[in-house]
């Protein structure tokens, strides 16, 4: 099975971190599926994430069908310990934490403060969860899964 971005690792999990989100409703603010997200918790209002952005962060799941521009809520996964695929903009080691980047993607934490990492890099599709699959390096443009940590989801 090839994995897409917006795939939960563990899809039996769901349940424990499915979770609705408002949204503009105004032009161009539809969300993709399998985008990071940034919300905002003052307003419950939730907008792809741009590099710099600063949790709570959140997923558009595949499972759900993508947002419209005139959709007032839309489908998130969040929370501490959620494992879900996103696309990388850059080289990613094992276990490096990502940030927020353009598009709703994610990328290596650099120089950015500790405030604005979303996860920890868990492996491509198969890998880092039995004897004999180790994580290997991620290339940008991959599909790779990502754990939320603490605050950021």
């Amino acid at each position: 099975m090839t994995v897409l971005a917006g795939d939960l690792r563990d899809s039996e999990s769901l349940g424990r971190y499915i979770t609705t989100c408002g949204k503009a409703t105004s032009g161009g603010s539809a969300i993709p599926v399998g985008r990071l997200v940034k919300i905002t918790e003052a307003t419950g209002i939730g907008a792809q994430a741009t590099a710099a952005d600063a949790g709570p962060f959140g997923v558009t799941p595949r499972l759900f069908p993508a947002s419209q521009d005139a959709d007032p809520t839309f489908t998130v996964v969040r929370g501490n310990g959620c494992e879900v695929y996103l696309e990388t903009t850059s080289v990613l080691k094992q276990h490096q934490e990502v940030v927020a980047d353009t598009g709703g993607k994610i990328k290596a934490k650099a120089a950015e403060a500790d405030g604005l990492v979303v996860g920890e890099y868990m492996g491509k599709e198969g890998e880092g969860r039995a004897h004999g699959k180790p994580i290997t390096d991620a290339a940008a443009t991959n599909i790779v899964c990502i754990r939320f940590k603490k605050g950021a989801g």
